[in-house]
């Protein structure tokens, strides 16, 4: 459990330094005239201090400590100064000195802000007297000293606990609460959206974990049973400091760039910090940087060395370009300026390149129409002016009256040499599609060269957000508990009016559906689909089969469906991985120090694009 490794020794410290939590007076070397007594609540200067209370006994067993609300003494070591940026800092029995029981913790958090008197540092031997308490709520709440005095004794050492390997329960990391903790084994980045913000990463002893909705058919029992296992297996690495947008990470160096981008599934070993739980998540305040890191590699463009048809679809990040000629900013969603939209603009045409999609459904395009000045026509004409001679892409052109209400919509981008738009696009709507969801836009095409025509359908279904507006008649919208949140009845209800509406059209049975269903795979919306006879073009069974993550959980919310009658077609799919696995700092819209920006395709959404090749037909 533990090892030898410890903090030094010094006798630079002078030992019996005993001071008011007030910052008015000193008891010690030196007292301040007229400042005789100490605060009420600590032992007074002409009393032997009470007995200290072992660390252990105050944290407890459970989740709580049982000494909540008493004034107690403690003595340990100081293995974490983080006065200032937590306003405390964490002690720990001095080696040889913990209550025995690996069921209880021996790190406590000390609450003692910044401007009090006697400063600590690591390694420090010292006497809290204080008030037990729980700061933060639910079980994930951190036991504490608070309203303390503070008496440094002098140096000492304590013992760091070394973690093989992940526990089976959530609730095992209750007896490492406050505890100076080593992981012998490899943690791996899950998701690294919060790291420009608030210098956090979020971890895991797995290489890839998952939402329960890519394993298995979500039930309320199995999601309870998995988030469990998962908060197990993950940990939240944060930079022992409280500023937003930090000028720097001290703990990565150098900090992620392009050629070490820190992306998901990146490797961390020796990890070293001290375990705080608070805030609904355990986390471990870094004291040392990871002995070595090793960067996952940036994927390049998908190599699908098959002949055939190129077909994407893949997620703009809400591309708004305000009136369309360099004014109209700030808009509802996406670049603040006509600066970011030109950062943003030239990454999606990186993107779009690297796939090089004979046709492409694409979705968070700003619902303006169709227009010379629309966001849907910029990008098209971006796209074309990076091809030069060989610039040829046109869009399906939507009208507003089709596109729905939302500030967003799908569309449909083609090229002219490849393929023929036959007919005049369609849209349904009919039920959810009415005033609830978003359009689904269809257009059928046929191969310049020959061979039978097929429908390409661009779906982005109702999110998993906005849980506060379900409606009271829709009780079955609400989260249930079964890890699919809320909405979910609504985002199946569209998935059976759109098979509905396709099967209704007898010269459209060859059809791809692609989109963000925001749905995972084994969710019922695309259940439901599989059901009915559309068949998966990424198998189901990849283990990086993700397309999104959130709060570090890898996600597939992004489909591409065959119909049968054009499955036998499939002669090969990929995800790229530019965008998921990727920090925000490399994205388009952050500023300061740590921002990374280039033309290049990572990071050019949140969402991960698709590809799939479907073989020619004669």
């Amino acid at each position: 459990m533990t090892d030898s490794v410890s903090i030094a020794r010094s006798r630079d410290a002078a030992p019996g330094r005993r001071f008011r939590v007030g910052g008015l007076c000193l008891v010690g070397a030196l007292v301040a005239a007229g400042c005789s007594e100490l605060p009420t609540n600590g032992p007074q200067a002409d009393q032997p201090p009470p007995p200290p209370t072992a660390i252990g006994h105050v944290q407890g067993s459970g989740l709580r400590s049982p000494y909540v609300d008493q004034t107690l003494s403690l003595i340990g070591v100081v293995t974490g100064n983080f006065v200032g940026a937590s306003d405390g800092f964490f002690m720990q029995d001095e080696r040889g000195a913990d209550d025995g029981d690996p069921a209880t913790s021996d790190g406590i958090f000390v609450r003692y802000p910044r401007d009090r008197e006697p400063t600590v540092r690591r390694g420090d031997r010292v006497r809290v007297h204080g008030t037990v308490a729980e700061l933060g709520r639910g079980p994930n709440s951190q036991t504490a000293l608070v309203d303390v005095t503070v008496e440094v004794l002098g140096r000492a050492a304590a013992e760091v606990t070394v973690i093989s390997s992940a526990p089976d329960d959530p609730g095992h990391w209750e007896r490492y609460e406050g505890m100076w903790l080593r992981f012998a084994s490899p943690l791996y980045v899950a998701g690294n959206y919060g790291l420009h913000r608030y210098g956090q990463l979020e971890v895991s002893f797995d290489r890839r974990p998952r939402q329960i909705g890519m394993r298995m058919s979500p039930h309320a029992a199995n999601a309870a049973a998995q988030a469990r296992r998962t908060a197990a297996r993950m940990l939240v690495l944060d930079d022992a400091r409280d500023r937003e947008y930090p000028d720097s990470l001290w703990f990565l160096d150098p900090p992620p760039n392009a050629q070490q981008p820190l992306r998901g599934g990146s490797r961390l070993d020796g990890v070293e910090g001290v375990l705080e739980q608070r805030s609904g998540y355990t986390r471990l305040q870094l004291t040392a940087r990871p002995a070595a890191i090793e960067h996952a590699p940036r994927p390049p463009a998908p190599e699908l060395d098959v002949d055939g048809l190129r077909i994407a679809h893949f997620n703009v990040l809400n591309y708004f370009n305000g009136d369309g000629r360099g004014g109209g900013f700030p808009t509802t969603r996406g670049a603040r300026d006509a600066d970011a939209l030109a950062r943003q603009q030239a990454k999606i045409v990186a993107m779009i390149l690297g796939l090089a999609p004979d046709v492409a459904s694409v979705v968070e395009l700003e619902n303006d129409g169709s227009g010379p000045d629309s966001a849907q026509q910029q990008l098209v004409d971006a796209l074309n002016a990076a091809l030069g001679a060989q610039g040829d892409y046109r869009a399906v052109p939507v009208s507003a009256d089709a596109a729905g209400d939302d500030a967003i919509r799908v569309g449909i981008l083609y090229r002219e040499r490849r393929l023929t738009a036959v007919g005049a696009p369609t849209h349904l709507l009919d039920g959810p599609f009415a005033d609830r969801a978003r359009p689904p836009l269809a257009q059928r095409f046929v191969a310049v060269d020959g061979g039978e025509p097929f429908t390409v359908v661009a779906v982005h279904l109702k999110s998993k957000g906005g849980c506060d507006d379900v409606p009271a008649d829709r009780p079955a919208d609400r989260d249930q508990g079964d890890g699919q949140s809320c909405w979910n009845r609504l985002r199946t209800e569209s998935a059976d009016v759109l098979d509905t509406w396709l099967r209704a059209d007898p010269a459209a049975g060859r059809v791809v559906l692609l989109g963000d269903f925001n749905a995972s795979t084994f969710e019922d919306p695309m259940r439901l689909l599989r059901d009915r006879g559309w068949h998966d073009a990424i198998d189901p069974a990849l283990r990086d089969g993700h397309t999104y993550v959130y709060r570090g959980l890898g996600n597939r919310l992004d489909h591409a469906l065959l119909s049968p009658a054009l499955a036998g077609r499939l002669a090969a799919a990929a995800i790229w991985h530019i965008n998921a696995d990727e920090a925000p700092l490399f994205g388009y819209d952050v500023d300061g120090p740590l921002q990374q920006y280039r033309p290049d395709p990572y990071r050019a959404s949140d969402h991960d694009p698709l590809l799939l090749i479907l073989a020619a037909t004669r």
